[in-house]
């Protein structure tokens, strides 16, 4: 009787060689991780120079139930088990650690030899809960001996009792497995025999850093699954080089194959399904990292090679188009579509009946315009789409939540979304290259999608082709119908972008003439700040001479000089017309507010002088002054009548005759289409009905025309004559524009801020508790050494960093449920708590007055303290630039807290800038602009505000001086 034999290489032909590629290699580790009730699933790659690593090395682990030395011989080096293909297949209650029952991933029982496909020199640590290590050794070389056969091949395992004991075990395993090379068939196989040896000669030592995470990793789970490869393919080796000068020839090929490693192992838990995250959430936390592949590089550092980046249920919902529903077995169609942001329910059903049974399908897929210009969303976000896009775009398949390789690759269209678009972007709307999402499946629910044994796709049979067929019928008729250039939905949002685009346009212009207007009002102060200059000696002069002068006609001479000062500098006078706006140009609007303080100097010291001077100069003098200046104004006013009466004649002649000819002409069509009734009696009602739709045609264009130009036209000029301030409404929608402008980009860096503090609150915390209870253990060891002295000024540190952190306690957000009674000394104190040592330091006057240590505020402590605090820490920066003594000082005047310093004086548009969003006049890193923003905000809040002042009635130090009411403050300037 004949039997078959197996020949070792076929486990090569059957397992290894049927691999795709290196990452279907290691997502079935990690499938078989998972099946053994793992959660937290582990690759690394340690570059050589990493500690003591002398080769790269590679590991991939699990936390799953492990195995014993059973397990082993029964199950793991049986291949094609079927272990997992029973349908009565379970898992011993202490091998789920108490987790729901899993649906097998695995099937075939060869994904195992997928760590052969990884490296040839591997050694595989697998614990059970509560039971000895098992150690197994294999260098996969031995199979390409095509004369063996697989039953003559010994592969060494050992217990494990201690982890201390993993060299000498490792040792003893190699020595084992070199008993295979006295097999005969090695006589013709001495060069493979030879590379073997050599193998095991340069592999012999497990490196420190590996042994330590091998021990790490089973002291923290207690049990799972270790491999170890000490030769990896260069695949993996090649992950971390991309940015290495010798491999410049190579880098673009290394560039597209980690792209697309990193790509093909992201996503393998389906991130979209709400109830599996909720799971793996409930196992590991809600910021779990698993799978994770980290690579430890020659420079001591750790790369998190996977990242963070891969879609998220966030970023399906934020996106501007998705579909989101179920197909039942029959393949019909129901759930919710977002059509440029608008959700609405949707159902579909292809004509042609399902032929085969597939099952049940859910499908959830988002997708973006492919041009920016046409995107509802904002180009930053379009942008975000986009760069994720080159990673991670594409159609997934997830079959009970897991990733079914290789869909979802960029490169692998299996639905041929690109090849339809290329005949027609328009129609075929859909791009392979903008999209990502899922099609989710079950093994129970679609048993009919079978894997390819290579792992690289489902097997093409008919409920495969069925599949692709439904899910392109679905796509094609959803694309005409929601997405596509004749769908209203598309018609209605291009119109709407075009209108945007004209709106954006408009204030483009506007806004490249309001700047045009500011450079003139900054040229007029250039021209004539020379000549102001010499007005001001002038006047000056004269009231010099105006004070040794006693007769009538040096006193009519001199008033004859100062009324032509006066004039001059009137003139001078530059006014921003009410339609400019000044917002954002502060250096121009300090520069006019100075210049015309100088007019106005000007003016009031002349007519000073006149006051001075009449009662010398006489009445007569009055008199002849009052008729010349009344003559000169009656020539001036008459004048400047005249000429707007020729302009606005002008102007209304010009639009008179433009209305005249513009409109003459749907006349003259009107007319060409009159009809007698005896001649229209002589056609049909058809014929009659398309000259009537004529009529009709020219009658809405004249109406159209009228609508969009000369009405609104009408409208403004009557708006003009019916309200007197439309200018000051047009300058205030000017400033108003700017600054909604300015603080959108304020408040999108607001939020990232906000977002990083977040995060970096919550490590902190996590740290802090963590520090506090390290030192509390290291304070107990039995430490050799004369260390104690160190350990006991590292307690003393950090309790003074934990006094620090307690004076922010009134400041927490907490402190904000409940209002309190405290008085302007509790606020000095704790000014003082923080300030204190700065003040002795920098030899800074800080002064409080006994009205303000008595004033009571009734109010949250968490809103009024940080106020002081930041007013307090800008005055300490700005006393630095006192031209004497540095003195803050802190007062109460009018019910009204006066916070004063003796620092740099406040310049006129600063006063009300400086509560701006990132406003600040610090030097380049010493100052964020957010404090005083925050501190007006939150203060209006509870019916408090806060404004700066020059006003020498309050600010008594000159320098700058901020103004907290008990009632909002509200600048009506």
């Amino acid at each position: 009787m004949a039997n078959f034999r197996t020949k070792a290489r076929a486990i090569d032909l059957l397992g290894k060689n049927q691999i795709a590629d290196l990452p279907t290699a290691i997502t079935e580790l990690w499938k078989n991780g998972y099946d053994a009730y793992g959660d937290y699933l582990s690759a690394k790659l340690y570059e050589k120079g990493y500690e003591d690593i002398e080769h790269p090395l590679f590991s991939i682990s699990d936390d799953g139930h492990g195995m014993t030395d059973e397990d082993i011989l029964n199950k793991w080096i049986v291949i094609g088990t079927d272990s997992k293909r029973n349908d009565d297949f379970t898992v011993a209650d202490e091998d789920r650690f108490g987790k729901e029952i899993r649906i097998p991933l695995g099937e075939k029982g060869i994904g195992r030899l997928s760590v052969a496909y990884l490296g040839n020199h591997m050694l595989m640590v697998t614990k059970k809960k509560d039971k000895e290590a098992q150690l197994l050794f294999m260098n996969w070389r031995v199979l390409e001996n095509y004369e063996m056969f697989l039953d003559d091949i010994e592969i060494p395992v050992t217990e494990l009792e201690k982890f201390e004991e993993l060299d000498e075990k490792y040792s003893y395993l190699q020595q084992e497995y070199e008993k295979n090379f006295e097999n005969e068939s090695w006589n013709h196989f001495r060069g493979l025999s030879d590379l073997i040896h050599d193998d095991i000669t340069k592999y012999a030592k497990i490196p420190h850093a590996v042994k330590k995470d091998i021990f790490d990793h089973f002291s923290k789970y207690g049990h799972g699954t270790y491999f170890v490869i000490f030769d990896p393919i260069d695949d993996i080796v090649n992950l971390n080089l991309e940015d290495q000068k010798n491999i410049k020839d190579d880098r673009e090929d290394i560039y597209e194959q980690t792209r697309y490693i990193k790509s093909a192992l992201s996503g393998l838990f389906n991130p979209f399904d709400c109830d599996l995250v909720k799971k793996r959430e409930s196992v590991i936390g809600d910021v779990y990292e698993s799978p994770k592949f980290t690579i430890y590089n020659a420079n001591g550092m750790s790369v998190d090679f996977l990242g963070k980046d891969f879609y998220t249920q966030d970023d399906f919902d934020c996106c501007e188009h998705w579909i989101d529903g179920k197909f039942d077995e029959s393949g019909f169609f129901t759930g919710k579509i977002k059509v440029f942001g608008d959700v609405s329910e949707y159902s579909f059903k292809q004509r042609i009946k399902i032929k085969t049974f597939i099952g049940e399908l859910s499908i959830k897929v988002a997708f973006w315009e492919g041009q920016k210009s046409n995107s509802s969303m904002s180009a930053e976000k379009w942008n975000e789409y986009e760069k994720k896009g080159e990673f991670y775009s594409g159609l997934y398949v997830y079959r009970d939540g897991f990733r079914v390789l290789p869909y979802g690759r960029t490169d692998f269209d299996f639905l041929e979304f690109e090849k339809r678009r290329s005949m027609s972007a328009g129609q075929y709307y859909f791009s392979h290259r903008k999209m990502f999402g899922y099609i989710g499946i079950s093994k129970k629910g679609n048993p009919t999608l079978v894997d390819k044994s290579g792992r690289e796709g489902f097997v093409s049979n008919e409920a495969y082709r069925e599949l692709k067929r439904l899910l392109t019928n679905f796509f094609k008729t959803i694309a005409a119908e929601k997405y596509g250039t004749k769908s209203k939905n598309r018609i209605d949002h291009l119109e709407s972008k075009k209108q945007e685009a004209a709106r954006i346009e408009l204030i483009k212009a506007e806004k490249k003439k309001n700047r045009a207007e500011v450079i003139n009002l900054q040229d007029e102060i250039d021209r004539n700040t020379e000549k102001l200059s010499e007005l001001a000696l002038r006047v000056k002069k004269i009231d010099e001479e105006s004070l040794k002068s006693q007769n009538a006609m040096t006193a009519k001479a001199l008033i004859a000089d100062v009324d032509e000062i006066i004039a001059i500098a009137e003139k001078f006078r530059v006014v921003t017309p009410k339609d400019v706006s000044l917002y954002g140009y502060d250096e121009v609007e300090n520069m006019l507010f100075d210049y015309n303080e100088k007019c106005n100097r000007i003016i009031n010291l002349g007519k000073n002088i006149i006051d001075k001077m009449n009662p010398i100069a006489g009445n007569e003098a009055v008199i002849e002054r009052y008729i010349n200046k009344y003559n000169e104004i009656k020539e001036e006013i008459t004048k400047r009548r005249n000429d707007t009466l020729k302009e606005i004649k002008s102007t209304l002649d010009k639009i008179y005759e433009k209305f005249e000819v513009d409109s003459k002409q749907y006349v003259d069509d009107v007319e060409a289409n009159e009809r007698t009734y005896d001649s229209l009696r002589t056609l049909s009602s058809r014929q009659i009905s398309v000259y009537q739709k004529d009529l009709e045609k020219i009658s809405n264009l004249f109406n159209s025309s009228m609508e969009s130009s000369y009405i609104p036209l009408v409208n403004h000029l009557n708006r003009i004559f019916d309200d007197s301030n439309w200018l000051n409404i047009l300058n205030a929608y000017k400033t108003a524009e700017a600054e909604l402008s300015h603080r959108l980009d304020e408040f999108y860096e607001l939020a990232q801020i906000g977002m990083a503090i977040d995060v970096v609150d919550h490590q902190f915390n996590a740290l802090y508790g963590q520090i506090s209870r390290g030192i509390k253990r290291l304070s107990e060891y039995q430490i050799p050494g004369n260390y104690e002295k160190e350990i006991e000024l590292l307690k003393m540190e950090f309790q003074h960093m934990e006094e620090n952190q307690k004076m922010l306690m009134p400041l927490y957000r907490r402190t904000r449920k409940k209002r309190k009674e405290f008085s302007g000394e509790y606020i000095s104190e704790i000014i003082l708590q923080f300030y204190g040592e700065v003040f002795k330091n920098k030899k800074i006057e800080y002064c409080v007055s006994d009205d303000f240590k008595k004033y009571r505020f009734y109010t949250y402590e968490s809103l009024v303290i940080p106020v002081f605090l930041n007013i307090i820490d800008n005055a300490i920066y700005w006393v630095e630039y006192a031209q004497k003594s540095k003195v803050i000082k802190i007062d109460v005047k009018d019910d009204k807290v006066l916070i004063a310093n003796s620092g740099a004086r406040m310049q006129h548009t600063e006063l009300k800038r400086c509560f701006e969003l990132f406003y600040s006049n610090k030097a380049e890193n010493s100052g964020r602009g957010i404090g005083l923003f925050l501190a007006r905000r939150n203060l209006s809040s509870v019916d408090m505000g806060i404004y700066a002042t020059n006003d020498p009635e309050y600010n008594m130090l000159g320098g700058a001086c901020f103004v907290i009411t008990k009632g909002e403050w509200i600048d009506d300037k």
